[in-house]
């Protein structure tokens, strides 16, 4: 129940308001006057107090320590990449036959004049025409500028000037596990549409 005002009197009448004016103690504000049938006991107001509740702010604490959920999620799917980029090896570089790349260019099928790449996933340009640098040698030498290329002259390679270097095998290999991704989620959403139809039929 709340508190409330008891009306005491004051002894000097002179110095009250008025004579028999009640002067009312409370625990603090202004003093308010109130009426006799205010101050009946069955109408007595309950005051319900409610303190916030620390769940909310414990969890902010909690993630404030651990630098929050999404942050640690993020460093532990990163570390989780770097753990499988250094388990995997780069696959092995095989040197082509130079005849298929005198065969793909009198066809006018692209080939990396650099690395003697025949598979990438897009062909652009080079100081020696159009579609003649696999993407990973393009970006070297015209984004990143860390591949020089104007020692090799004005005229196009008849063969790969860095063999060594070929693309295409990394390239076919992270094809193929793109591939087996693919087909692995496919036969899943498969899987899962059968059990979904087979609920379905149950419940008919």
């Amino acid at each position: 129940s709340s508190k409330r005002a008891i009306p005491t009197f004051d002894s000097d009448d002179e110095e009250s308001d008025a004579p028999g004016s009640p002067v009312y103690a409370s625990s603090g504000g202004d003093d308010e006057e109130v009426d006799d049938d205010d101050l009946d006991d069955d109408d007595e107001e309950e005051v319900v107090v409610r303190r916030p509740s620390r769940k909310k702010k414990d969890t902010k604490r909690k993630r404030a320590s651990t630098g929050g959920g999404s942050a640690s999620k993020k460093a532990s799917s990163a570390k989780k990449k770097q753990v499988s980029k250094a388990a995997k090896p780069d696959p092995k570089i095989e040197l082509l036959d130079p005849a298929i790349y005198a065969e793909r260019t009198e066809e006018s099928k692209p080939w990396c004049r650099y690395c003697g790449a025949v598979e990438s996933s897009g062909w652009s340009r080079s100081p020696w025409g159009p579609r003649m640098l696999c993407i990973v040698h393009y970006v070297d030498w015209h984004q990143k500028k860390t591949l020089d290329l104007k020692p090799f002259g004005k005229e196009a390679p008849a063969l790969p000037i860095r063999p060594d270097l070929n693309t295409q095998f990394k390239y076919l290999a992270w094809k193929k596990e793109k591939d087996e991704r693919q087909r692995e989620a496919g036969e899943d959403e498969q899987a899962l549409r059968a059990v979904r139809e087979a609920e379905a039929a149950e419940e008919q």
